[in-house]
């Protein structure tokens, strides 16, 4: 990458109304100013759209931001969207509900061109936002942990002709996208560590329910991910446990109790790569066991449901086969 080269930067939106004001004055305030953006509509049924429109039509800057609608629904669609639409060899993403700093693109173009790179993931803290929240991210990503996710990193165009563009699903693409660039990276993702950013507020949710509803939404989406073994293996291990319930009683219980120990407790440990939960409030300590065995039921549940579609899909067709061959 040249000094100054200029990039491209790709944020799909849904329903964002209470947001994209937030998001539109953080990226028109970057110190590095040789970029456009392209805001890809996610079926938004509120008024982000307009507001967006409103925004660009005040700051005059209708040649460097643009709204697109091409009518795509899942966040991977519109992001593959904004990369074809880009006409630069540089591509960063960032996403609506996200605070990150007004030197973003400054850092990562610069880390970029100092190491000769193609690409430079950023970080996202996940810390959680109160009691429930903070839970909440203790028992999926980890609590005060640092991630590389695609919004706040940087892609050479060329990548996604090499390894492919995001699959169209809801939830998963992302993870198995990454493990592809792992691969053709030798193994190991290049980060830059100044580049972080963390959400306005909820990292998940503000309640249990809206909780939940996105574990099983996210995990359906993600049963139909290619390439992704999670669901199985959350299949091999419930049935195990069924197998011990009508078989093993004590081996079951025990089986239980150690399940229940580790879910509640040590897993959210391995996640958080410390015992900071431990830190927490006691309502935390108490909600782990709660909010751990919530989201592996709910998971279990959503897996079921979207192989029995599968089932239901193969077999009808199968049955219509059969009939009109009579």
């Amino acid at each position: 990458m040249k000094k100054n080269t200029k990039v491209t930067v790709v944020i799909p939106y849904h329903n964002e109304q209470k947001t994209i004001n937030k998001t539109l004055k953080q990226i028109f305030a970057q110190t590095y100013k040789n970029f456009d953006v392209i805001f890809v509509n996610s079926q938004s049924s509120d008024n982000s759209s307009n507001l967006i429109d409103d925004f660009i039509r005040k700051k005059k800057i209708k040649k460097k931001f643009k709204n697109v609608n091409k009518k795509t629904f899942y966040p991977s669609s519109s992001k593959n969207i904004g990369v074809r639409l880009s006409q630069n060899n540089w591509i960063a993403f960032m996403d609506c509900d996200i605070l990150f700093d007004k030197n973003w693109l400054s850092n990562q173009t610069s880390f970029i061109r100092e190491k000769k790179l193609s690409y430079s993931f950023g970080l996202c803290v996940f810390r959680g936002h109160g009691v429930l929240d903070s839970c909440f991210v203790a028992q999926t990503w980890g609590y005060d942990t640092e991630i590389p996710v695609i919004p706040s990193s940087i892609f050479n165009k060329s990548i996604f002709d090499k390894i492919g563009f995001f699959q169209n699903k809801r939830a998963g693409y992302d993870r198995i996208w990454k493990e592809k660039l792992k691969k053709f990276s030798k193994n190991k993702l290049i980060i830059n560590k100044k580049s972080k950013i963390k959400y306005f507020k909820y990292n998940h949710a503000s309640n249990f329910f809206s909780f939940i509803k996105k574990i099983y939404n996210y995990s359906l989406s993600s049963c139909e991910i290619k390439e992704n073994f999670q669901p199985k293996v959350y299949i091999i291990f419930f049935l195990v446990f069924l197998l011990l319930y009508a078989n093993h009683s004590l081996l079951f219980l025990y089986s239980i109790s150690t399940y229940l120990i580790f879910r509640s407790y040590l897993y959210p440990c391995i996640k958080s790569k410390s015992l900071k939960i431990f830190k927490l409030s006691i309502f935390n300590i108490i909600l782990m066991p709660v909010v751990g065995v919530s989201v592996d039921l709910t998971r279990v549940f959503a897996y079921f449901i979207s192989y029995l579609k599968k089932l239901i899909k193969f077999f009808i067709p199968l049955k219509s086969f059969k009939n009109t061959s009579l």
